[in-house]
Order: structure tokens, then sequence, then C-alpha cells
């Protein structure tokens, strides 16, 4: 009996990848399993299958953390986890690659911000985060871009887990000198001149 997750774990073993058009990738396995099974697995074709691979590579994630160094600290551990991501991602590269040609479908938009919720949400869960105010969005927020922007770096070249993780280091630095900055200003009337000199100080006077 065959389910989602194995048929799909069939089809991104498949090199060169056939992009995520249901017709072609059903083509790849119709010797296992019809059309009408295949549809019924991904209902949604595009959708369904890029849900599936999502969830797949969250699941890997999963196992890979049940091995962390338990010694590493907060960013140690985001960092650790971050790398173990994109290793699985550049194992199925060529899956992960073609997904930009099926983005548009507003289905699968409006999904990918809630697997990158969840996928950041796991980081910092398992970094020890549990905060349950603003900082538990604000971090989740930012983690999220700079992914994003990690993903997109490694979309428009050819970067070794090497570089991608260097790219990943300079914007979380970035992030944290900006957060630093952050609380030195307290914006009200009361402090604004401070504020601006704080401000030129940081800006133009280095």
């Amino acid at each position: 009996m065959y389910t989602a997750q194995t048929i799909l774990k069939e089809l991104l073993d498949i090199s060169p990848f056939p992009g995520w058009k249901i017709e072609k990738l059903h083509d790849c396995v119709n010797e296992k399993i019809s059309r009408l099974e295949f549809d019924l697995l991904f209902p949604y074709g595009a959708e369904s299958l890029v849900t599936a691979h999502q969830a797949f590579l969250k699941n890997l994630l999963l196992e890979n953390i049940k091995q962390m160094p338990i010694e590493l600290g907060v960013t140690g551990k985001i960092r650790w986890i971050v790398q173990q991501h994109f290793q699985n991602i550049l194992k199925y590269s060529e899956a992960e690659r073609a997904i930009p040609q099926v983005i548009h479908h507003p289905s699968i938009a409006l999904k990918t911000p809630d697997y990158i919720a969840e996928l950041t949400d796991i980081i910092w869960r398992t970094a020890g985060d549990h905060s349950i105010d603003m900082n538990y969005y604000t971090k989740r927020i930012s983690l999220g871009v700079i992914y994003l922007a990690t993903l997109s770096y490694w979309h428009q070249s050819h970067a070794s887990i090497e570089e991608i993780m260097n790219f990943f280091d300079h914007r979380l630095e970035d992030l944290k000198k900006l957060t630093s900055i952050g609380k030195k200003y307290t914006f009200s009337p009361d402090n604004l001149l401070k504020n601006i000199r704080l401000l030129k100080a940081h800006f133009w006077d280095r």
C-alpha cells in the first residue's frame, strides 16, 4: 500500500527531477500506482505535491533534531538546525529548485507562509524559546525573513552548504546588531534629541 510520503520519496529520488507537473510525475511511477490512486493521494495536484514535499522536509528535520548536541547555546542550536535543514534541501535540490515554477499558484503561495511559520517555530522551540508575548512573533518573523533571504540566495546560486551558512551567519549578525541598536532607542518626545544623537553616532560618525 503506497502512501503520499512513500510515492513522494520515490519521486524526489528521480534525477533529473521532472518538475511539479502532476502528469509528468505520475508518468514516473505509473507502473506502481494508477492515475486514479495518484490523484487520490495528491488531490490538488501541484499544491498537494509541494505541501507533501514541505512536510517531508519538516519530518526529516525533526529526526535530525534528535541528534542535536545538547551543549549548544541558543544561537548555536538555531544555526545547527538551520544547517541540517539546508543539508536536507541540498539532498533534493532539483525538486526544491523547481518550486518557483509553481509558486505562482495562489494555493501554494498562500500555504508557504504557514510552512515557514511552522519551521521557525520548530527552530525557536528547540532552541529553548517558550515566549508567549510579542517576542514570540518578532523572533519567528525575524528568523523567517533571514531564512527566506538565505533560501533566495541559494536559489540564485550553486552555493555549497558552507557558503549557505556563511550567508546565514551574516544575516543573523545583522539582525543582532539591529536588535541591539533598537534597544538603545526609546522614541518619545522627551528623549528625541538623545535618540537623534545616537542614530547619528551609529550611522554617520563611525
